[in-house]
Parts: C-alpha cells; sequence; structure tokens
C-alpha cells in the first residue's frame, strides 16, 4: 500500500495532552469501517523513522463540502510530541486504513460498550456508525478514566448512545472507581433482562488497558453475552512484516494484531498468555 499525502486541517488540544487531528487527503478520503487504523508519519524527512499508528475517530465533512479524516491521539512518547507540533499547513503522509474492524454486520438490539481512556476512539467510531443502522439498536456506552480529564468527546457520545455511564477513578467525574465495577454492577443489575433476549440480540464492545479487557472478558463469558475487543499493541510497520504486535491466538499459533486485528472475537485470544503491560 503507498502513502498518502494529506494536509494537516487541525491539531487542536481537546483535554491536557489529548489531541484532536483533522487531515485533508490530497485526493478522495478513503472509506474507514470502524475500528480500523492508520500508519502516520509524525516528522519531516526521516526522524523519527517509524509511523506511529492512530485509530481512526471519524470522517468529516466541513462547511465547504471537504472531507477530512479525524483522529484522537494522546500525547505519549516522542513521535506523538512532535505530531502534537504540527500546525496548518503542515503535510504528513498516511498508510490505511489498515487491520480488521468491528465485525457489525449483523446488528444485535442491544450493545454495550466498554472504554477505558483512549480506548473511546475505536468505540466512537463504532457508536456513529451504528446511527445508521436500521432498526437501530440500544447502545449503552461505559466510559471510565483515571481524571477527569480522561473523559473526553463526553457531549458527542451521548447523543450517539441511548445511555452513556461516565466513571473516574478519582470519583471527580461520573461514579466512582473503575469502568469494570460499573459494567459488573450494571450486568448484574439486568441480569433478568439479558436472560429473556436470545444470545444473538446483545453484544460487548470493548478497548481499552489489557487487564480491563481480561475483565470484561471474564463478565461476558459469565453472562454469556459474544464479546469483542480491540488491541491496542506498540507496531514497527501496521502491516505484518515485522512481527512486533503479535500475540498468541487461543488456538496456540501467533496473530498479529496490525491484520488479523486490532479487533478480535475475545475467543479468539489466549487471555492467560497476553501481557498486559502492553
Amino acid at each position: 500500500m503507498d502513502p498518502v499525502s494529506a494536509e494537516v486541517w487541525e491539531n487542536k488540544e481537546v483535554a491536557s495532552g489529548i489531541f484532536r487531528l483533522k487531515l485533508r487527503p490530497y485526493g478522495p478520503a478513503p472509506r474507514v469501517a470502524p475500528g480500523r487504523f492508520f500508519m502516520l508519519g509524525v516528522g519531516q524527512g526521516l526522524d523519527p523513522l517509524l509511523r506511529r499508528p492512530l485509530g481512526h475517530l471519524c470522517t468529516s465533512v466541513d462547511d465547504n463540502g471537504i472531507h477530512l479524516l479525524e483522529f484522537l491521539y494522546e500525547v505519549r512518547g516522542r513521535g506523538t510530541r512532535i505530531l502534537s507540533l504540527a500546525q496548518p499547513p503542515r503535510i504528513v503522509s498516511f498508510i490505511g486504513p489498515l487491520g480488521r474492524g468491528w465485525r457489525l454486520e449483523v446488528t444485535p438490539k442491544r450493545i454495550m460498550m466498554v472504554a477505558g481512556g483512549m480506548g473511546v476512539v475505536p468505540l466512537y467510531a463504532a457508536a456513529s456508525a451504528l446511527q445508521l443502522a436500521r432498526p437501530r439498536p440500544r447502545v449503552e456506552f461505559f466510559f471510565g478514566a483515571k481524571t477527569g480529564r480522561g473523559l473526553v468527546l463526553q457531549a458527542e457520545l451521548e447523543k450517539r448512545s441511548t445511555q452513556f455511564h461516565p466513571c473516574t477513578e478519582d470519583g471527580c467525574r461520573g461514579d466512582k472507581g473503575l469502568v469494570t465495577d460499573l459494567i459488573k454492577a450494571e450486568m448484574k443489575r439486568l441480569g433478568e433482562e439479558l436472560e429473556r433476549h436470545k444470545k444473538e440480540d446483545k453484544l460487548i464492545l470493548a478497548c481499552g488497558p489489557r487487564a480491563m479487557l481480561k475483565e470484561v472478558v471474564k463478565l461476558a463469558r459469565t453472562a454469556d453475552v459474544p464479546c469483542q475487543v480491540s488491541l491496542e499493541a506498540r507496531m514497527g510497520c501496521g502491516m505484518g512484516a515485522c512481527l512486533t504486535c503479535s500475540i498468541k491466538g487461543a488456538d496456540g499459533n501467533n496473530l498479529r494484531v496490525c491484520q488479523d486485528g486490532p479487533v478480535f472475537a475475545a475467543e479468539e485470544v489466549d487471555w492467560e498468555a497476553l501481557d498486559e503491560s502492553a
């Protein structure tokens, strides 16, 4: 896949250290299924050499009819720090869209989305896509962050979900505690209601820290609810060649997060072997 050039249209800090980036591609904006990602060149020249993976947030249209690719990212290292300084009319290049996104070909009646921190990005994309589904499913969005700073896009998420449940570890916004505690209590409360629906009528989508995902998968198994997860991983190429992002699958074979994922059915992953620190 050849790189595509794009103009930085906007690169705005929406919370401390969290930026919303809008790119205007040179040429038609690609169609992007929710949950897929791009490899973005963050520097000028060959420093840094490697591109950085960014999950696709949405594709928008400005007042002049220009299609823009939007991303949300947090400054975590040198690469994203360099990217945060990019302002119009800076030119960057990207490769994508890459990977496999959410499997939403058949839409269940009830979807519970569980986001931890910047794991909100692919779930925002899924919630936006499901607004167009007919009949539209009931979407309950559970969003956890360490502090209120991390609860980005709340107003937009409230519009895209039937119910929105925020929580923070310090209790400054929403319920106090972990998002897994919140969904555990909600699933217990809704236990009888969930039992009245067929298994195919409900689905859990989750993205966030791996420790959070392990707990969500455990809860999904207990409740016998199908679950899909989007995994974050360190990537070198984003196209399956370098194997930097490999994880162990439930069948014992290696899975590449960049090509076999980043979205997986929960039963595809060997959760006992999964490194929580990645």
